[in-house]
């Protein structure tokens, strides 16, 4: 019976990567090689962000179902699954914040502007949003506080508007922004930030 569930996770996780990585090689087409005009390429990005919408639940199911097998699993076993959801983590991220990022520039009316006004963004809020969020998901696998079901909705960085990617929860709305105001000073951890945290990662 375990072994059914491994094989389940890894299968779950691979179709993930792969959707993934056919999402980033989308995005860096649209991006860099298609010759549409910004209105289509927002059409485009648009549909990017309702499959991490959509897909944003099967994530969270998969961590979940992970963190179940780690407990389970004998310790080197549980150091592999916990590198594997890491792995997913970091991906996650990383092609989530391109979808972000590009966002942002389509929906920027100053071309000429977009990287000054990315640059101060970034200056202003955080060092890199990414690696913010590992390390407060890296915490929070640290404390073995258990998981639930929105533990990722934190993944799906938020854009302008209303037009928020992931899931409507206070945890996506909400936390993201006074998680980066807090940790903006670039600190490293400490008491202070673990405090902060508590009350939006606490199941």
């Amino acid at each position: 019976h375990f072994t059914n569930q491994r094989e389940e996770f890894e299968g779950t996780r691979e179709s993930i990567l792969v959707w993934l990585t056919e999402m980033d090689l989308q995005l860096t087409n649209v991006e860099h090689f298609s010759e549409s005009d910004a209105d289509d390429k927002m059409r485009q990005l648009n549909g990017f962000q309702q499959e991490i919408t959509l897909n944003t639940n099967k994530i969270d199911q998969l961590i979940v179902f992970g963190e179940q097998l780690i407990q389970k699993s004998e310790p080197l076993d549980a150091m592999l699954i916990e590198d594997e959801l890491e792995e997913l983590h970091r991906y996650c991220q990383e092609v989530f914040g391109r979808v972000s990022r590009f966002h942002r520039r389509l929906t920027s009316h100053a071309p000429g502007l977009e990287e000054e006004k990315e640059a101060s963004e970034n200056e202003t809020d955080m060092e890199d949003p990414r690696e913010i969020q590992a390390d407060s998901w890296r915490k929070r696998r640290a404390s073995e506080e258990p998981s639930s079901p929105q533990s990722l909705c934190h993944l799906v960085p938020p854009t302008p508007g209303p037009e928020r990617s992931g899931c409507e929860t206070p945890v996506s709305v909400d936390s993201i922004p006074l998680e980066w105001d807090h940790t903006g000073d670039v600190g490293g951890s400490s008491s202070h930030e673990d405090d902060e945290e508590g009350p939006y990662y606490s199941a």
